[in-house]
């Protein structure tokens, strides 16, 4: 698994990463998927066909009402520090494909 380096000056410009070489696809709709973290992983970037919801801490959900005590499901993380080993959750509203490259620092 690459390592998420810091950019340069010049690359700084244009806010990019190296591309990753452990990239997981899930099919979402409808039902929460777990994901376990892979060896090594210390950044997970996400990037999904449809609006997804992950919880860190408990199976994400898909919110019905308000959820105004801290413990929503967050909507479309871009990228996230994980635990290698760690796991969380992610559900879909509609169908789509959530596909989650993974870094190490």
């Amino acid at each position: 698994m690459k390592a998420v380096n810091a950019l340069s000056q010049e690359s700084a410009r244009i806010a990019a990463i190296e591309t990753s070489d452990y990239v997981n696809a899930y099919i979402l709709g409808g039902a929460a998927v777990t994901v376990t973290v892979p060896t090594g992983a210390t950044v997970a970037a996400f990037s999904s066909t449809t609006n997804f919801f992950a919880n860190w801490k408990t199976t994400a959900t898909v919110p019905g009402a308000n959820i105004t005590n801290g413990t929503s499901s967050e909507l479309n993380p871009s990228s996230r520090a994980v635990i290698a080993g760690g796991t969380f959750s992610v559900i879909a509203p509609a169908a789509g494909v959530l596909t989650i490259a993974f870094y190490n620092r």
